[in-house]
């Protein structure tokens, strides 16, 4: 809660940014729209389906008030994870 008593978000400092580091992500300008929306993954390309790894929406350095939501099969995301979680 904030200091209104309203349940607020945390800071953009202290939210998540996912298991996977931005320098894993490929840069936005050499992905498809499909990729930048989340409906391909993001490495390989292919259409999603059901079991898919949500990235977190990014922004993009060289337009700064763009986002991007980029998402990930779970045969691509697995090997480039920070966690390690299997």
């Amino acid at each position: 809660m904030n200091p209104t008593g309203q349940p607020g978000r945390a800071p953009a400092s202290e939210a998540p940014t996912g298991a996977v580091e931005d320098a894993c992500v490929p840069p936005a300008a050499g992905l498809t729209t499909d990729q930048l929306r989340g409906v391909n993954c993001v490495w390989c390309g292919e259409k999603l389906g059901l079991a898919v790894v949500d990235l977190g929406v990014r922004r993009d350095p060289q337009c700064p008030w763009a986002s991007w939501s980029p998402r990930a099969c779970p045969p691509c995301h697995r090997p480039r994870s920070t966690g390690g979680s299997r």
